[in-house]
């Protein structure tokens, strides 16, 4: 029997049903409608007493969610409330009644941004009651999140963005793809220079690596692959040979990676003047194995269009152990990425031992439940409750040796590590922890308890950063703030020393700080004053002043592109002097951004280029309630990042927000051009996979493969033919064949070699439309099996496949795509009623 009880205009009801759990509450969330009122969606909380005990009003059940602003009837009996950021509590209010043994009942609230992801939902909930003042210990609550079943769940009214993946579209959208025809030189990245010599090689059991000095390094990670991933053995005796030698003199190398590649008459000859060249080489030889062992003789020369191939990795909002790190390290080593921009501090985390500033770690390391942060930080990103926890993603930090392997290791596989210490902004961590440190030392040592001090406690600024932080700036009136990134610097430099890997550049950030930061400071005001400068000249003093810093230890700075606009994203001229190098990410054509890059590059900035509809990878693939990431910049998927032109940037986004198809000519209309001498400045690509909706290293290689492809492609490829076609005729046609085979290259040679490394990915969900009452489907994974039902089940691995069109009788039809141990999300073809 159900009860229904209604008070107030507030709905709410208590429904009885038996349930068995050790928790002493189950907590359910389901989505409402977006776009209910203006700017909110609704949703609620169904909460069930486990108990035999009525419930009464002495608990609080906190939980994460991405941040929003929360509106609910201020009468409600249990109200919601945001401590900071992303960390909310649900607490009973004054109108709150205890909720009887095995009872529920339903919070019902609204929020704002919009919600179309069953990831975004809240997480990571955990259950405090207090008795005599004191709280008992917290008990992690699972939130049953209640599955997207209509339209008003997966879109946001009058927001422009990619329709959802229906089973016609996708159908449609593999029909115009098409399938690839490869050849045996195919492979990521593409080489520039094949000759065939005619005839096979095959690769034998046994092989002789014969090695220039200079190359024992690559030699033994050869070595060490032909043995893992081929069981092909080294050995001195063989009479095949795989040979790594300098280029001869007569031959002019393009750049420093530049390599020769034969194949012929039982011998790998690999060529290069610089072990990166070999390595790159090797890599090469590597990709060709993924196809079998049987080779074509040939000659292969190649080298990379751009210096700078990079990944970032966010280690701080969720951290990835040391393994983890290394393994991607490698993956993409094998593919020629030369770059890991470690993210490794931001708000809710600091992930590097720092000597002397335990407190970076002690603190800024660990998340879980407390008041008033001493000891750790709040909760984020549903990381719980147990700041002790070595399991959860919000616990964790690269000890000093840790990162000296980490570095090492990375280096050994060509790979530059750039730390990331995010300055003035998203510096949460780092300001909580040195405000712990102050708390530690204030009583008996006040002048070290201030040393590093971040923060400026007379400071009344109000603001909100971009991601709901009111506290997360660091004062830049205070000389603590520039000790602090001095003992830090050091502190790295040293490590990178110890570690003996030449350190040149640290990543400053300097990106999104809001408005208002500083302004309540009475040690800001005063200089304000006293110099008559801006607040916008002051963040420029800013990074002049770590420059200063940096200097002494050889150091040059990096940043994101805010460092060198205005407020109104014109550019500085003041700070070209002081940066190595400026990450553009705005490059939206909708916003405007996509000047950006140009801009700055004709003012003398050198750029690498991240741009946020291509290569940002923690961007969902596409609008699937199902498919985990964030979709504040749309969709990004491996077509995105495989569409994406360094020297023709405006024609890097093929489609809208919408999915409706760009006029590329139109795209480029009106806007800057890059200048002759600042083609040089454009140093390279660089991916970024930001983890706030990833919480663990499984999920972060979902995220970026196969998205990563497209940048690993144009990093060495930065001129595709296609996109050097005027007619636009014959560049469709050039595009859609060279997307075709970029897709057959994915589906055929690169997943199968990532099961093999053990390395998640996603597969596409399947196309499946009607046509004369019968059900057709596609899928550009040749070889991946498309299983359906007609019952509105699930589809499973022994569901029925899909070989040729089926009669088709009204049924609500599911199907998903199968290959390689791996299942996508759900395609669904339903009857209009």
């Amino acid at each position: 029997m159900i009860r229904k009880i209604l008070i107030l205009p507030w709905i709410w009801l208590l429904v009885t049903f038996t349930i068995n759990s050790i928790e002493p509450v189950s907590l359910k969330w389901e989505m409402g409608v977006n776009g209910i009122v203006k700017g909110y969606y609704s949703n609620r909380f169904v909460l069930t007493n486990n108990t035999e005990m009525p419930l009464a009003a002495n608990w609080s059940l906190y939980f994460n969610q991405m941040p929003r602003t929360i509106k609910q009837d201020s009468q409600a009996p249990v109200l919601i409330s945001k401590i900071n950021a992303d960390y909310f509590k649900l607490s009973p209010s004054n109108f709150y009644q205890p909720i009887p043994p095995h009872d529920s009942i339903i919070i019902s609230f609204m929020a704002t941004n919009g919600l179309i992801k069953e990831s975004h939902a809240p997480n990571g909930a955990y259950w405090v009651t207090t008795t005599d003042k004191k709280e008992t210990e917290p008990v992690s609550i699972p939130i049953d999140v209640v599955p997207f079943t209509n339209e008003n769940q997966w879109s946001r009214p009058l927001v422009p963005e990619l329709p959802y993946p229906s089973g016609d579209r996708i159908f449609a959208r593999n029909q115009e793809i098409g399938q690839g025809n490869l050849a045996f030189q195919d492979i990521l990245p593409s080489v520039k220079n094949y000759q065939s010599l005619g005839g096979k090689t095959a690769l034998k059991e046994r092989v002789n690596i014969v090695f220039n000095a200079a190359f024992k390094n690559e030699q033994e990670i050869l070595g060490d692959e032909l043995l893992s991933l081929y069981q092909i053995k080294n050995d001195g005796n063989s009479s095949f040979k795989i040979v790594l030698e300098k280029l001869p003199s007569s031959v002019a190398s393009r750049n420093k990676e530049y390599y020769r590649l034969q194949i012929h008459h039982n011998e790998i000859l690999i060529q290069g003047n610089q072990p990166i060249a070999i390595f790159d080489g090797i890599q090469t030889f590597l990709s060709l194995l993924k196809k079998g062992k049987l080779l074509d003789n040939c000659i292969i020369t190649d080298y990379p269009d751009l210096a700078y191939r990079g990944q970032l990795i966010d280690v701080a909002r969720n951290f990835m152990p040391k393994e983890e790190l290394m393994k991607l390290i490698e993956l993409f080593s094998s593919y020629k990425i030369n770059t890991l921009h470690l993210h490794a501090t931001d708000d809710e985390g600091w992930r590097i031992e720092i000597k002397g500033l335990e407190e970076l770690t002690q603190i800024g390391a660990r998340r879980g439940h407390t008041h008033d942060e001493l000891t750790s930080l709040f909760p984020a990103f549903g990381s719980g409750w147990s700041a002790t926890n070595a399991q959860s993603s919000g616990n964790g930090f690269y000890s000093r040796q840790d990162f000296i392997e980490i570095l090492q290791f990375a280096a050994k596989h060509h790979v530059t590590v750039i730390p990331e210490i995010d300055f003035p902004g998203h510096a949460r961590a780092a300001i909580v922890s040195m405000k712990a440190r102050y708390n530690k030392y204030i009583a008996t040592d006040p002048a070290k308890a201030e040393e590093f001090l971040l923060s400026d406690f007379a400071d009344s600024s109000k603001y909100q950063s971009a991601q709901g932080y009111t506290d997360n700036v660091v004062n830049i009136a205070l000389p603590s703030t520039y000790r602090f990134i001095n003992k830090v610097t050091s502190e790295i430099v040293d490590i990178y020393r110890e570690a003996q890997i030449p350190l040149s550049n640290i990543h400053i950030g300097g990106d999104e700080v809001p408005d208002g930061a500083w302004i309540g400071s009475p040690i800001f005001r005063s200089m304000e004053e006293k110099y008559r400068l801006k607040k916008e000249e002051f963040s420029s003093g800013f990074f002049k002043r770590v420059d200063s810093i940096f200097q002494p230890y050889h150091l040059r700075m990096l940043g994101w592109q805010e460092i060198a606009l205005t407020k109104k994203e014109s550019v500085k001229s003041d700070l070209k002097t002081i940066t190595d190098g400026v990450y553009c990410w705005n490059t939206v054509s909708e916003w405007g951004g996509d000047v950006i890059p140009y801009n700055l590059a004709n003012a003398g900035y050198n750029v690498i280029l991240c741009n946020v509809s291509n290569f940002y990878f923690d961007l969902a693939y596409n609008k699937h309630p199902c498919e985990r990431g964030l979709y504040w910049a749309g969709f990004v998927d491996e077509v995105s990042s495989f569409n994406m032109l360094p020297f023709d940037i405006y024609k890097s986004n093929r489609t809208n927000f919408k999915g409706e198809k760009n006029n590329l000519r139109l795209q480029e209309k009106g806007k800057p051009r890059l200048n002759k001498n600042a083609i040089s400045r454009i140093k390279g690509v660089q991916g970024e996979l930001f983890s706030e909706n990833i919480p663990n290293a499984n999920w972060a290689q979902y995220a970026l493969f196969p998205k990563m492809f497209g940048l690993i492609e144009r990093g060495w490829n930065a001129y595709p033919a296609w996109a050097a076609e005027n007619d636009s005729t014959r560049e469709a046609q050039l595009y859609q064949k060279a997307l075709a085979n970029y897709l057959a290259k994915i589906a055929e040679i690169e997943l199968p070699y990532l099961a093999k490394k053990n390395c998640n990915f996603r597969i596409e969900q399947p196309g499946i439309t009607i046509i004369n009452d019968s059900i057709y489907a596609n899928t550009t994974l040749k070889n991946g099996q498309i299983r359906f039902t007609t019952d509105g089940r699930e589809p499973t691995s022994t569901d029925r496949l899909w070989q040729c069109p089926v009669k088709y009788n009204g049924e609500i039809l599911k199907a998903k795509c199968f290959f390689l141990n791996k299942e996508s999300v759900t395609t669904i073809y339903q009857p209009e009623k």
